[in-house]
């Protein structure tokens, strides 16, 4: 658990979402599947609930009650993972002099 919460912490200060309402940067994202590195660098799949608020992970949890006026993200069957890339996507076809 704490490895998953390093990690998505990192990722959350990198990109510190910059908002003069804190409601605008507070969600809680439901029942996603976690992706993380053990300390022996292999992936596990873990159901949490992730608390943003004010843009930093504030919680992550197997169940999280919603505090009120924070916005829930329905993410069942959906993957919650730091810098997750799209890796079916080709860039070539992004910028005009590579195709």
């Amino acid at each position: 658990m704490e490895v998953l919460t390093d990690s998505l912490r990192k990722a959350t200060d990198a990109m510190a979402i910059t908002d003069s309402s804190s409601a605008a940067t507070s969600h809680l994202l439901k029942g996603g599947t976690v992706l993380v590195h053990d300390p022996d660098d292999h992936v596990q799949a873990l159901r949490k609930d992730i608390l943003i608020q004010d843009g930093v992970i504030s919680q992550i949890e197997g169940s999280i009650a919603a505090p009120q006026g924070i916005p829930v993200i329905d993410c069942t069957d959906k993957i919650i993972s730091p810098g997750f890339i799209d890796t079916r996507t080709s860039i070539s076809f992004c910028i005009p002099f590579m195709s």
